[in-house]
């Protein structure tokens, strides 16, 4: 008897890691409450699925890179009988990928596929009976919204916030969230958690326009769009790999240009508000530290890791002004400083790769007149 139970927890405690992940919460998800209904319907093959009837057509290949399929059931599945030399969209064992398609392949003796392009980011090896779902990706980010994130991560909040539903179209998620009073709804989340909408759409309303967490593969984070004169977003929350994430930001030039007021805010100084915070940015222009126009917390003993994410929205702070010093102030300085300690770090770093080709160089080329006189040499014989 203790065996049998032994067993049922081991059993259950499996299931449960096999389904939702490791370290992954309900409170992750779209979070439907207890005992909502949530429609689904049973598949049927060809219609919703085809299935891979052998992974080495014409003995193409035997590791899987091609699969093979029944004609009759790519017409329907493919919705045409005209498939032939298409690419599609599909889902493999959870993976979106792009597939090209051939009816009566000379080279794999019948209908078969591949991933398509050849060369790929993975290879997926297909195997005997795989199963190819339509992919369902969800709708892209409406006008006036703008995606942060991808679909699997940096995509989501915790909890429920402003409400959570299932809605039939995107259409419909961003009409509950603009239908709410006082710009209380600041981005929406619209999609699944997998790329065949099994378990319906699902809409999520925020009061934050920043993903804190991701869930799923398929879970688009829209962020109500606000003009460059109110707002400037954070676009990258790592630029150049620079530090820690998050201690500088990467933004727009154009949208800076509009925020600020001014085309010349290279090593400027701002009181802005993020948040609830009032802070002090210095703003550097096509810095070569970032890779591109950041900035950063000052002075420069303040600014940490964290400060900034994704999709953080930045304001003009109240009495909004900037430094404009008649002469270079520390901060002006400083910001050159670190422009050109990042521009003779990478000088160096070119000085001492060149040195080490040299180098190499020196001596591959005595090597090789040692081995040219022994060449030399053995044709004098």
């Amino acid at each position: 008897m203790r065996l049998l139970l032994l067993a049922l927890v081991f059993v259950l405690s499996y299931t449960r890691d096999k389904f939702e992940g490791p370290g992954d919460s309900l409170a992750h998800g779209p979070e439907f409450r207890v005992g909502e209904e949530l429609e689904t319907k049973s598949e049927e093959p060809c219609i919703d699925y085809l299935v891979v009837t052998t992974n080495s057509p014409g003995h193409l290949s035997e590791n899987g890179e091609y699969f093979g399929f029944d004609n009759d059931c790519a017409d329907t599945f493919f919705g045409t009988t005209e498939w032939g030399g298409r690419k599609y969209e599909v889902v493999v064992n959870g993976y979106l990928e792009r597939v090209l398609v051939f009816r009566d392949g000379n080279t794999c003796e019948q209908s078969c596929g591949r991933i398509s392009p050849v060369i790929s980011d993975h290879v997926y090896n297909f195997k005997n009976d795989d199963i190819i779902y339509h992919a369902k990706l969800a709708e892209p980010c409406p006008a006036n919204y703008v995606q942060i994130g991808k679909l699997d991560r940096d995509n989501n909040i915790v909890g429920e916030d402003l409400g959570v539903s299932k809605v039939a179209t995107i259409a419909e998620c961003q009409f509950k969230c603009e239908e709410l009073s006082g710009h209380q709804c600041k981005a929406f989340m619209f999609g699944s958690g997998d790329l065949k909408y099994k378990h319906g759409h699902s809409c999520k309303l925020s009061s934050s326009g920043v993903p804190t967490t991701q869930f799923g593969k398929n879970f688009r984070f829209c962020q109500r769009k606000l003009p460059c004169s109110k707002a400037l977003r954070v676009v990258n929350a790592y630029p150049g790999e620079l530090g820690q994430k998050g201690e500088y930001f990467g933004f727009n030039d154009l949208c800076a240009n509009t925020f600020f007021g001014t085309h010349d805010w290279k090593n400027q100084k701002w009181h802005i508000r993020v948040g609830n915070r009032e802070r002090k940015i210095l703003t550097f222009k096509e810095g070569p530290h970032c890779r591109q126009s950041c900035g950063r917390i000052t002075p420069f003993d303040e600014h940490q890791a964290n400060d900034w994410k994704l999709g953080d929205l930045i304001f003009h702070a109240e009495g909004y002004s900037n430094e404009q010093p008649s002469q270079p102030s520390g901060a002006a300085l400083a910001a050159s400083f670190e422009e050109s300690a990042s521009q003779f770090t990478n000088f160096a770093m070119i000085i001492v790769l060149s040195g080490a080709a040299f180098g190499m160089g020196y001596y591959l080329s005595k090597f090789r007149a040692k081995s040219g006189l022994v060449t030399d040499y053995q044709n004098m014989e």
